[in-house]
């Protein structure tokens, strides 16, 4: 086998799930595709998250005699702290018109949340570039934010491109003319290695007015 394919199938291994069996979780941190009768399941672990979603259905009624599996997501982290994200509004209020982004992280040793204001190389009205910061360790990116100043929220295609390969929730507030935080427009998402999840009643966010 070419040392290219044993790295891809090493990197994203694929197990049929078993039909008479037990099906045994993703015991460590990484990520596979599960092969079930009635479709394709993307599993996921990270030490904030564990999810098994559906990426591809079997629609063509081949009969694969596989078992099936359920989606989960479970958010090992607990809810995100609303303070942080109702900082992070004030944070884009504050800038107007002008882009600003900021992370939410998550020591896992501490089992607490860490609101880090990002450090901006360049920002304007259309786009903000900002320095990734170095985590700890134990420290884990969970919510990447940016403001589209008094624009509307959305996911653009430089959002879409910069989501690619992570996982983690990307949110994304506009309106930041309005009064306080929780007038602002808010679309936000779970990104995990390319799939969009929108995020819903499961981020834990009253915030979130519609998904992406």
């Amino acid at each position: 086998m070419d040392h290219r394919d044993t790295f891809l199938q090493t990197t994203f291994p694929t197990l049929p799930v078993p039909r008479f069996g037990a099906f045994e979780e993703l015991a460590s941190n990484g990520h596979r595709f599960l092969v079930g009768s009635d479709a394709v399941v993307l599993e996921v672990r990270r030490p904030w998250l564990y999810m098994r979603k559906i990426a591809m259905r079997n629609e063509s009624g081949l009969a694969l005699p596989y078992g099936q599996v359920s989606e989960v997501f479970e958010l090992s982290c607990g809810p995100i702290p609303r303070e942080m994200l109702l900082e992070f509004g004030w944070q884009a209020k504050a800038w107007g018109e002008i882009e600003t982004a900021a992370w939410i992280t998550w020591r896992e040793s501490t089992r607490s949340f860490v609101y880090r204001r990002l450090n901006e190389r360049t920002a304007s009205a259309a786009r903000v570039v900002v320095d990734r910061p170095e985590l700890d360790a134990d420290e884990h990116l969970i919510v990447d934010l940016h403001s589209h100043g008094f624009s509307n929220a959305f996911f653009s295609r430089t959002d879409n491109e910069d989501d690619q390969g992570e996982v983690k929730f990307s949110m994304v507030v506009g309106s930041c003319h309005q009064d306080r935080p929780e007038a602002f427009d808010v679309v936000a998402r779970l990104c995990v290695l390319g799939m969009i999840v929108p995020a819903n009643e499961a981020f834990s966010l009253k915030e979130v007015q519609h998904a992406a």
